[in-house]
């Protein structure tokens, strides 16, 4: 069913629109999981090929970037790449109300300019949400937020040797929820493991720590291999002044020696409650994931599929010497 809101809105929207995008409830759902766990406001980046989010928490331990490509959508029209700031609690609203808002709810979202009525005030740039259900039609008028200024973030360049490719969401979820089961209460942090069986291949080994335990398992059917530079995803509308799928390092020469001594490995932990959250989302976004680690390096995870991706970085905790 395509999401195309059939009768005129019940407020009057101004003439001059920049973007009207049309979803369902269930796309919303898709679009704004995985950002809505680092951050409440973002900045949305529309183009003619399909919508850009990227952000950063305000620890700095994790970032992220996602786009959602033309096709993602049952309609999109854009005549000014402008820049959107928007409330994520505004919109993920609707999406937490199934009752009201099933997931074949159309929604068309609507970025428009506001003219001023009074002399003292200025243009106000607002989002229009208009949004029907088998039973009732409606409209929701929001105030952007200004966003002139703020910087975007961008992926580092790392040297991640070890890869693991199309991982399922719900494999990885599984296996993390065993070495961090309240049974077995270890610790804040987990930890992700490459130990090498020789002909580059190491085995992906997930644990649980804390002071006094440690909990472990192996992901029998996934290995890590050496980082293969043409194998890495590409998310859909990025911005052509961004450059992501360059900010991979091939490996060093050191990297690629460890991969040819047998018992050698990587390791990094990383904080728990990070890596719940984003579970959670990505099983929102679907598909699979690629997971690229070093030791005491960020891990960093691609998400999704040719018409909706995403890339996670999560800093690591460096343990002391």
């Amino acid at each position: 069913m395509q999401a195309t809101i059939t009768s005129g809105p019940i407020r009057e929207i101004p003439e001059k629109i920049d973007v009207t995008f049309e979803l369902t409830a269930a796309k919303l759902k898709q679009l704004l999981a995985v950002p809505r766990v680092l951050t409440d406001e973002i900045k949305i980046q529309p183009t003619k090929n399909g919508l850009y989010m990227s952000t950063v928490d305000l620890a700095h331990v994790a970032m992220m970037e996602i786009g959602a490509g033309k096709n993602f959508f049952d309609k999109l029209e854009v005549e000014n790449e402008i820049e959107i700031g928007v409330s994520l609690d505004a919109l993920w609203a609707f999406t937490q109300r199934p009752k009201v808002f099933p997931k074949d709810t159309k929604f068309r979202i609507t970025s428009a300019i506001k003219k001023a009525t009074k002399e003292n005030e200025g243009d106000c740039p607002m989002l229009y949400i208009e949004y029907e259900t088998r039973e009732f039609q409606g409209m929701n008028v929001i105030s952007q937020i200004d966003v002139a200024g703020r910087s975007d973030p961008k992926m580092p360049k790392l040297q991640l040797p070890a890869v693991a490719y199309g991982v399922p969401v719900s494999t990885f979820t599984k296996a993390f929820n065993v070495a961090h089961s309240r049974k077995y209460s270890v610790g804040d942090h987990m930890g992700l493991h490459a130990v090498i069986e020789g002909k580059k291949k190491a085995r992906a080994f997930l644990t649980g720590e804390g002071d006094r335990k440690e909990n472990g398992l192996f992901l029998k059917n996934y290995f890590f291999t050496p980082m293969v530079k043409k194998k890495t995803r590409r998310t859909p509308a990025v911005p052509r002044s961004t450059t992501m799928d360059n900010n991979l390092w091939k490996c060093d020469e050191a990297s690629m020696k460890k991969w040819e001594n047998k018992g050698e490995k990587w390791k990094s932990l990383f904080q728990i409650e990070y890596i719940k959250s984003f579970l959670l989302a990505a099983k929102e976004v679907g598909g699979d994931m690629d997971i690229y680690m070093n030791s005491d390096f960020p891990l960093r995870i691609d998400i999704g599929n040719d018409i909706l991706g995403g890339k996670y970085l999560l800093a690591p905790r460096i343990e002391n010497a």
